[in-house]
């Protein structure tokens, strides 16, 4: 009998031994939290800053909520942002006893766009929170004509962060997510940074409240940051092996956001809206996909699907297959011919 391939999970850590090393010495020193090692991590990641400033923090959402608590407009209660987020988002709102502005995304996107911000603008609008979901990069710098503070979450997309220069926007307050399931899977924290004044100085009084943040997780951001070219090469490599493996009909409309996209999750688009049929095969064949998003924060409130066209499009027509750099070439071919499998059959 051959191998039995593994289960494919939907998001998986990139590590090697050479990354367990430092961990496996902090451990028999008994060095666990608040070591030389925290502060090299945080202050590798403020250097992309350019000169900014960024603070280590328990979580991505509780970085969001420090964000949110640290824009002070009076009378301003109401933030945009997209219902096509996770529900960490609306916790972070509701925690500061704001009120989610829900934002359609653009047609044929997975995004909001300046467009559709215009048409929910009001005078109560304390901040915008922008979210370059599955690794797609947006326009900034067109969202500064509604002159409220923009907090711009990379916890997807990690790349625009690394990438960073001064001609770019990284928002007013901008945050990281080191979750296993990010796109910098430190698996554990976050980070709230800034890289202009007078949002840079909130970041450094935040930064003088530190908390324990674990040896292990630090040691693996220090080691993911030596290795993000590589893994990021080896995302590109996966997602072109994907692309040359899908009918044209899923992965068109990918296609048409790929010069804005940075290899992180790989989406499909599927007509057929049984997702839950679809999920439960590919599960019996060893391969995880989940939704974009597992709900729409609209619903919670609850507001009607009619006002949200794209975004309800979007959430019953996305499937997230795995992708990470994890994935060997045969696993690779394994998904796009298993999953296409099951999507003929529905």
């Amino acid at each position: 009998m051959g191998q039995r391939m593994r289960y494919i999970h939907h998001s998986q850590p990139y590590l090697n031994k050479i990354a367990l090393k430092p961990i496996l010495d902090d451990f028999s020193k008994g060095e666990y939290f608040n070591s030389l090692a925290t502060e090299t991590f945080e202050d590798h990641l403020q250097q992309l800053t350019d000169g900014g400033a960024l603070a280590l923090q328990p979580s991505g959402t509780l970085a969001l909520y420090q964000s949110l608590k640290n824009i002070k407009i009076k009378g301003k209660t109401d933030v945009i942002v997209s219902s096509y987020v996770c529900d960490s988002v609306l916790w972070a709102i509701k925690q500061n006893n704001l009120n989610p502005v829900f934002c359609d995304l653009n047609k044929d996107s997975w995004t909001i766009s300046a467009q559709q911000v215009e048409k929910v603008i009001n005078e109560n609008v304390l901040a915008l929170l922008l979210t370059p979901v599955f690794g797609f990069s947006m326009d900034i710098k067109s969202f500064r004509r509604f002159n409220v503070p923009i907090i711009l979450d990379l916890c997807q997309s990690f790349d625009y962060f690394f990438d960073y220069h001064n001609n770019q926007d990284l928002g007013d307050f901008f945050i990281l997510s080191f979750h296993p399931t990010k796109m910098f899977p430190a698996g554990y924290g976050g980070a709230i940074g800034a890289a202009k004044e007078p949002f840079s100085t909130v970041v450094n009084e935040i930064k003088n409240y530190p908390f324990e943040f674990p040896n292990i997780n630090a040691r693996i951001g220090i080691w993911l940051l030596g290795e993000y070219e590589k893994i990021r090469a080896m995302r590109k490599k996966n997602s072109y092996k994907y692309l040359s493996l899908f009918c044209e009909r899923y992965t068109e409309r990918l296609k048409k956001h790929q010069s804005t996209w940075q290899n992180f999750r790989f989406l499909i688009w599927n007509s057929s809206t049984d997702f839950e049929l679809l999920q439960q095969r590919c599960h019996t064949r060893g391969i995880a996909i989940r939704r974009g998003v597992d709900d729409l924060l609209h619903r919670r409130i609850p507001m009607e699907d009619r006002i949200f066209p794209n975004t309800c499009e979007a959430f019953a027509k996305t499937v997230s297959i795995p992708m990470h750099a994890s994935l060997t070439e045969s696993e690779i071919i394994k998904v796009a011919e298993e999953t296409q499998k099951c999507m003929n059959q529905i």
